[in-house]
């Protein structure tokens, strides 16, 4: 970054410190080459050169000039490109690719001179040839003493920094165009032979590439195909990738793999990046992996493509494949492989990446989750796994149960502390170890962690770390770092999760109880109240009619806050928010909602009486509001107190609108525990928010 100002394209890098020598190759990026001084001025030179040659080929015409003046015009041409091959990354400025574009220059300039000399007729318009290739990359290295006569391979990572040398070279698709192994010359990469435009963009949309045979033989080996595609591949069903406008240039793609059963040849990683460019538009790589054993089921095996780009999870893809266990088996036809795949692919605008992606995929086996980490501070080519059982729905409702019979007395800090020692035995070692390293890597700031999760029950939140980032505070995972959430679905939500609401407009909706079973909500009833009064938002009445207007955008708000009653019964229609005339909204219903402004949706719902009258299904509701367009949700897992939930109402918006990021807020709040007038409430830790860390208010 330092030096990007200059130049950027491919450097040789050598270290000398006594003992400890290295050579390496980097790329540096970050800013157009025409935008470089190095760029710019290559580009005036090759400016001058063409119009020379021009100049040289008109003289050449009259009988003024001779070939010796087109090949010294052209030696100007051949420098020019050569230094803007670098500058583009195709080719390392080296004396063997010096040497071929200046001869290449020269001929060409020669050529066009004596071709000019010959021509008959009227004055045709000179054209100038394209310079030659660079030299293949089987050429031997380049002798120079600046330069290693071996240098190991450069990095695929989007930062400065050298290759392991214990990671191998994995093999990459022809068209990806990055140096090649130790010992041998960067070569160019061109479409069809024909020479790349300098100011070209890689296309603005693409499909994910998942390609292997759908019947594999069990514990044999097979390729995997993992890449882009202009064309929809068939057996990956999924949006199209759209890069935004914010997006310009080439850009690094990083796929990672995540196959439940499924061995890694050796030497090679689950995890790989490719450079996408004008040209190389649909780069791809190949893994070679080797299949499981086959089910007794008979049941398909999925094979996860996890997509990213600058450290953001753009999208997850999934391939499923049959494995038999005899090559009789492979020529019968057997059910159909699922082809499910990935929720939306997007390339990230230019907000910074959490500190900390964690994805959790469900296994191939009841409860197995498999777990991986994107981190632009370090590179997790591991993951981890655990197993929580085959009915997480279960744990949900022990939490519950356990927060009600404990609520308001001295044993809810207990309580609450094993829940946390519960949840934090079933996180992988891995996930531990990431954080430590990232936590290590930006302190002595709070790390930021986005959690995508195919497994919506369980709150990882509450977790109690083994060691604890922070020792003034609990040792949930949730008040250790700024943690948002969100869902990993097939369709929608999209990704990445936005980073930003503009509030133009508030809806609140509350109302008085008077139905039979349901308590008056006095404070809440205050709360929708005062936020009307502060924030000039529209109040509605929590009636049917009205409330569903609401999820269709009527009246439209960027913030919509719902102060109610709330049910859980899962696996039927009257678990949701409860409204003042009886109606319960149920996960479905609000999921075929459009709220198309994508609003901050804020459910302040809490229940009074007893444990079945809880808040619904907090990943339903989550779920189903993301699913309806909404950009964050904040909701709670239990029941809240009426008056403890509405002062955090209070403060949280206080803090929202001056600018706090939500994540943030939500984490302070439950660092809050044990603390204050309410020492005993369980509702400061009660609210998961699912949206970016980073996420904001902007009034």
């Amino acid at each position: 970054a330092d030096i990007s100002t200059i130049g950027v394209g491919w450097y040789h890098i050598e270290v000398r410190s006594g003992p400890c020598n290295g050579a390496f190759w980097v790329r540096v990026y970050g800013r157009s080459p025409l935008t470089t001084v190095i760029g710019i001025a290559a580009a005036v030179t090759l400016a001058v050169g063409i119009a020379l040659v021009v100049l040289v080929m008109i003289r050449t015409r009259r009988g003024q000039a001779s070939a010796w003046w087109g090949a010294a015009a052209g030696l100007l041409v051949g420098i020019a490109l050569c230094i803007l091959a670098q500058q583009f990354s195709i080719v390392a400025f080296t004396p063997v690719a010096l040497a071929v574009f200046l001869g290449g220059g020269a001929a060409a300039g020669a050529g066009s001179t004596v071709a000019a000399s010959t021509a008959g007729g009227g004055a045709a318009a000179a054209r100038i040839p394209p310079a030659p290739s660079p030299p293949p990359s089987a050429s031997p290295p380049p002798s120079s003493p600046s330069m290693s006569p071996s240098p190991p391979p450069p990095p695929s990572s989007p930062s400065m920094s050298p290759s392991s040398p214990s990671a191998p070279n994995p093999p990459v698709s022809p068209t990806h165009a990055f140096p090649p192994p130790s010992g041998a010359e960067p070569s160019t990469v061109e479409p069809s032979g024909a020479e790349p435009e300098v100011d070209a963009d890689p296309p603005r949309r693409a499909f994910a590439q998942i390609e292997c045979d759908d019947t594999l033989l069990a514990e044999t080996g097979f390729d995997l195909t993992v890449g882009l595609s202009p064309t929809q591949v068939s057996g990956v069903v999924g949006p199209e990738l759209v890069r935004p406008p914010s997006s310009v240039g080439d850009y690094e793609l990083t796929v990672q793999v995540v196959a439940d059963g499924f061995e890694l040849a050796a030497g090679e990683t689950w995890r790989r990046t490719m450079l996408v460019s004008a040209a190389a538009p649909y780069p791809h790589v190949v893994f070679h992996l080797v299949a499981p054993a086959a089910s007794e089921t008979d049941l398909p095996q999925a094979i996860n493509v996890l997509y990213s780009v600058d450290s953001q999870t753009m999208g997850l893809g999934v391939r499923s494949v049959r494995v038999v266990a005899s090559v009789d088996e492979l020529e019968v036809d057997g059910p159909s492989p699922s082809s499910s795949a990935a929720g939306s692919l997007g390339v990230p605008t230019a907000d910074d990446a959490p500190d900390l992606t964690v994805r959790i995929l469900r296994g191939s086996d009841p409860g197995r989750l498999l777990w991986s980490f994107e981190s632009p501070h370090a590179t997790f080519d591991e993951g981890g796994t655990t197993s929580i059982g085959d009915d997480p729905d279960a744990f949900a409702r022990t939490v519950i149960s356990t927060i009600a019979a404990h609520e308001g007395l001295a044993t809810l800090a207990l309580g609450l502390n094993g829940i946390g020692l519960t949840l934090g035995a079933k996180v992988p070692d891995e996930m531990w170890a990431a954080l430590t390293t990232v936590s290590q890597a930006i302190t002595p700031r709070r790390p930021t962690v986005l959690l995508l999760s195919e497994e919506a029950y369980v709150p990882w939140e509450l977790a109690t770390m083994p060691v604890p980032l922070d020792s003034s505070t609990i040792g949930f995972l949730g008040a250790q770092v700024t943690i948002g959430r969100w869902v990993l679905a097939t369709d929608r939500p999209p990704l990445p999760p936005p980073r930003l609401v503009h509030v133009e407009g508030m809806v609140v909706i509350s109302g008085r109880y008077e139905q039979p079973g349901w308590s008056r909500l006095e404070h809440a009833e205050a709360e929708a109240a005062a936020l009307v009064e502060l924030y000039h938002a529209v109040g509605v009445d929590a009636v049917t009619d009205k409330v569903v207007g609401c999820l269709m955008g009527n009246p439209a708000g960027d913030v919509l806050h719902f102060s109610l009653h709330g049910k859980y019964d899962p696996g039927t229609a009257k678990q949701g928010l409860v409204l003042v005339d009886g109606v319960v909204i149920d996960p479905l219903v609000v999921k075929g909602g459009s709220l198309a402004e994508g609003p901050l949706v804020f459910l302040n719902a809490c229940q009074v009486g007893t444990g079945q009258e809880t808040l619904g299904d907090y990943a339903g509701l989550a779920e189903a509001f993301l699913f309806a367009g909404a950009s964050a949700v904040v909701a709670p897992l239990w029941s809240i107190d009426d008056g403890v939930a509405s002062a955090l109402a209070e403060r949280f918006y206080a803090r929202a609108f001056a600018g706090d990021p939500i994540a943030e807020i939500v984490r302070a709040e439950r660092a809050a525990f044990g603390t204050g007038d309410e020492p005993n409430s369980s509702t400061l830790v009660a609210f998961q928010f699912f949206g970016h860390p980073a996420m904001r208010l902007e009034r």
